[in-house]
């Protein structure tokens, strides 16, 4: 599957935060930055743009790749791979309304089911009535890895605004979650099957920083992780439970827009 990101990367406090970034341009970014100095074709501007793009995120410079992005876009509109891009590094830096706009296009597109991403959205600011809908969307639509990952996002959802996880009522403990086993872990212990302490220690036995998050996120739901736990093991912080866990320490919650 190759490597995520670089060694050198930007990390939270630039992408989500307001500090700036350090990380300098790659001789493939300044090779292309250059080279696209002297395109004027539209068509040809935004296939440079996103490699560009794609170069920048490998640095994890979410934030300087959207300004590419947004060239991207504006440039020709009806071409989602720009908008796509565009769209996750928006909820992943947390601008949810930016996010949101850029998805439901998407959808209008039909580009592909993105009930999941909006679901997400949505949880990122505050809205959880609707992200429960959009979980149950995106339930019905998806493949077993996906359909865990919104039973566990309902749940937490459910939980801040009173509804009803209806997600939850069709777990098992045999259910199939491929290796989605972080966020079975948290709907086992939402739904009662696995208690506080046994949760506790898988999670603070775990090794991978994103599979921490995932299992720590419904301990701080319960009131048993502090926020600050999860955040500072932050070598893998583009996991949607460490991003919803900085939302919840620094903007209370509802993303930055």
């Amino acid at each position: 599957m190759g490597k995520y990101f670089a060694d050198i990367h930007e990390g939270p406090d630039s992408q989500m935060g307001n500090k700036p970034e350090t990380v300098k341009d790659t001789e493939e970014i300044i090779a292309i930055k250059r080279n696209l100095e002297s395109l004027v074709d539209p068509n040809e501007r935004y296939d440079a743009l996103l490699p560009l793009s794609k170069a920048l995120i490998f640095q994890l410079r979410y934030k300087s790749a959207l300004k590419f992005l947004d060239q991207a876009v504006e440039l020709l509109p009806s071409r989602p791979e720009a908008l796509r891009m565009r769209a996750i590094r928006r909820l992943y830096t947390l601008d949810t309304k930016g996010s949101l706009e850029d998805f439901f296009k998407l959808r209008a597109m039909d580009y592909e089911d993105v009930s999941y991403q909006i679901g997400l959205g949505y949880f990122f600011s505050a809205q959880y009535e609707k992200s429960m809908k959009e979980m149950e969307i995106c339930y019905d639509l998806a493949n077993k890895e996906m359909k865990i990952a919104a039973m566990y996002w309902q749940a937490i959802a459910a939980r801040r605004c009173g509804g009803k996880a209806t997600l939850l009522e069709k777990f098992t403990d045999d259910y199939d979650c491929g290796h989605h086993t972080s966020y079975k872990a948290g709907c086992s212990l939402l739904v009662g099957h696995t208690t506080v302490e046994e949760l506790k220690n898988l999670a603070d036995k775990e090794e991978s920083d994103l599979e921490y998050a995932m299992l720590s996120y419904p301990l701080h739901e319960v009131g048993v992780k502090p926020l600050e736990d999860i955040v500072k093991r932050d070598s893998f912080w583009i996991g949607f439970a460490y991003v919803a866990a900085w939302n919840d320490l620094h903007y209370e919650g509802r993303g930055r827009s």
